[in-house]
């Protein structure tokens, strides 16, 4: 659902509802009659009957009373002369017969303008409440037109210093800006839609229908559609994630797991892929090595603690902040004793080729010592800048083809030292272990295999060892 501009009020429609009360009260006018009885108003008025100049005529009847002229002068003019203090007067000439029955209505004008709005209280109380009703709510509608106009300006000029170039609201929030694409989904920039600043810019993960995946070999497609494993290991990621708070791992914010929408919010990172760094980096000194280590062993610990298994671990997946602190991210593959339906086929490789362990080449049940291993290959990748094994080519000729799952899984791992041979044996050793193709035979937990490699850099003497 994309954002429209700011919705304002219609200027038309309240033209349109001043011009109907208007209309209203010209037709109703006659109809109430703007004029008033003697006997109800004014009170002081005089009523002269005869002939000749208003000063020489002698005053009839009583003030608030009805006068009843009809069996008078019947058969001459009646000149009706009527005077009010603060009124101007009026006065008719009536011949024989044209006095009509009942009794006749007359307003006199006020001589103080000011007076018609108290006349108009008097008279028409209805009406009047009724005009100054909509001129309040038309006044009302443009003070939040104004307030709407001022605060859209101000939202355009807050998203423009933020760098928007695009908008679109999950739930309530707004995207303004795309960050990347990746296995299932899109990521953008976003903030909460009551508060455009730097300080709330968060980060959506969102499932889009258009994004399809050429890097993880377990995904399903049909086409660009979404399916509904990848809708299924959505949500799936989102329930893991929501429940895991740890310093190294992705914070979640919120969520959404609408049928149409499904997205996933999460702290705003700065910084860069460890991935994007090693490349520029590596190798790493030793002291950095086991600075990153330790981060990354915390953080797993703690998920494998929490019966969680990542079977997606690799630098790709792992964020470097600006401040050096790490961030395990994208937890779509990972499996969960509380989230236990099934959405992988058995048998099918779980993760990224060159961060598979030789048990999950093999097809066979993923535990935590998978985990272990891809932290292995990221340790040895910081140490040396290489992986231990890359998919290669293997025949000649017509024959050459990419070594298979089997192939990969039993094929013997170079030693660090192959690659860096200043690395003391005792280092090499704890590397090789977390590399071992059989799981049974690395170290229990990850956090017993950073202790090993910290104790080894301690015990050979390395600890600092800048890169030879």
């Amino acid at each position: 659902m994309k954002i429209s501009k700011l919705e304002l009020v219609d200027r038309k429609g309240f033209a349109k509802i001043l011009a109907t009360a208007v209309i209203f009260f010209a037709l109703v006018q006659p109809t109430l009659g703007q004029t008033v009885t003697f006997e109800t108003y004014p009170a002081q008025a005089e009523v002269l009957v005869a002939s000749g100049t208003p000063d020489g005529m002698t005053p009839i009847g009583e003030a608030n009373k009805p006068i009843d002229l009809s069996d008078r002068y019947e058969q001459s003019v009646l000149k009706l002369f009527i005077r009010a203090e603060g009124r101007k007067p009026w006065s008719q000439t009536f011949t024989s017969g044209e006095l009509e029955s009942g009794t006749r209505e007359v307003y006199l004008h006020p001589e103080n303008p000011m007076m018609y709005v108290v006349d108009a209280f008097n008279l028409y109380p209805l009406v009047v409440f009724f005009i100054v009703a909509v001129i309040l709510m038309g006044l009302a509608h443009l003070t939040r037109e104004k307030k709407a106009k001022v605060a859209h300006q101000r939202e355009e000029e807050a998203f423009s210093n933020l760098g928007a170039n695009m908008r679109r609201r999950f739930g309530h929030y707004i995207a303004f800006k795309e960050l990347g694409r990746g296995g299932m989904g899109v990521v953008f920039l976003a903030v909460p839609e009551n508060d455009v600043s730097e300080d709330s810019v968060v980060a959506i993960k969102v499932l889009d229908k258009e994004v399809t995946d050429a890097d993880a070999c377990d995904s399903v497609h049909e086409g660009s559609k979404i399916t509904d494993v990848e809708k299924g290991r959505f949500r799936r990621e989102i329930k893991i994630l929501k429940d895991l708070r740890h310093p190294n791992i992705l914070n979640v914010i919120d969520w959404g797991l609408d049928d149409d929408e499904q997205y996933l919010v999460t702290e705003r990172l700065r910084g860069q892929e460890l991935e994007d760094y090693l490349q520029a980096n590596a190798p790493l000194d030793l002291e950095e090595v086991r600075e990153k280590f330790a981060q990354m062993a915390s953080a797993l610990q703690y998920v494998h603690d929490a019966d969680v298994v990542h079977r997606d671990l690799k630098p790709q997946n792992v964020y470097l902040t600006e401040s050096n602190k790490i961030k395990i991210l994208d937890f779509g593959l990972a499996s969960s004793k509380t989230q236990s339906r099934a959405l992988t086929t058995p048998g099918t490789p779980m993760g990224t080729l060159n961060f598979m362990a030789p048990e999950c080449l093999l097809g066979l049940t993923l535990d935590k010592a998978a985990d272990q291993w891809a932290l292995g290959v990221i340790v040895f990748q910081m140490l040396t800048g290489k992986l231990p094994l890359e998919a290669e080519l293997v025949g000649t000729g017509n024959d050459t083809r990419l070594m298979n799952y089997n192939e990969m899984a039993t094929a013997e791992r170079p030693s660090v030292q192959t690659f860096r041979p200043d690395i003391s044996d005792e280092i090499a050793a704890v590397v090789a272990k977390m590399l071992s193709t059989d799981g049974q035979s690395r170290y229990e937990k990850v956090q017993d295999a950073f202790e090993a490699f910290e104790a080894a850099l301690t015990s050979s003497g390395q600890a600092g060892l800048g890169v030879k």
